[in-house]
């Protein structure tokens, strides 16, 4: 499986620019920093998401923007593959996933909106 648990410690780079790869972070404990430029755009920590558009990038656009450990801290892993198998096999568990990365992403652009 391309799920797992991933430790970070400070100055990590979890998520580089540019990075193609459809898996979200749920990070179980310690801060994350979504940078560009040396600029700090967003703090996530323990019960937050980071990765969530990477995750629905169909495009293979890659990442805008590099994910930077803040402290140390774990994160779960969870690959795109594996949820699409696993609501293959039990749609319903499938459809909460979904939902649950649907609400991340609305509150987010609602976010932006704000500014």
């Amino acid at each position: 499986s391309r799920d797992h648990l991933r430790q970070f410690a400070p100055g990590d780079e979890v998520i580089a620019v540019g990075e193609v790869s459809r898996r979200v972070f749920f990070i179980l404990s310690g801060t994350l920093h979504a940078k560009a430029a040396d600029k700090t755009l967003a703090t996530r920590s323990a019960g937050q998401v980071v990765g969530e558009r990477m995750f629905f990038d169909v495009g293979n656009r890659g990442a805008t923007s590099s994910v930077v450990a803040a402290t140390h801290g774990e994160a779960l892993v969870v690959d795109a593959h594996s949820v699409e198998a696993m609501a293959d096999r039990h749609p319903s568990a499938g459809a909460s996933f979904y939902k649950v990365l649907a609400k991340v992403l609305a509150q987010r652009v609602q976010g932006q909106l704000d500014h």
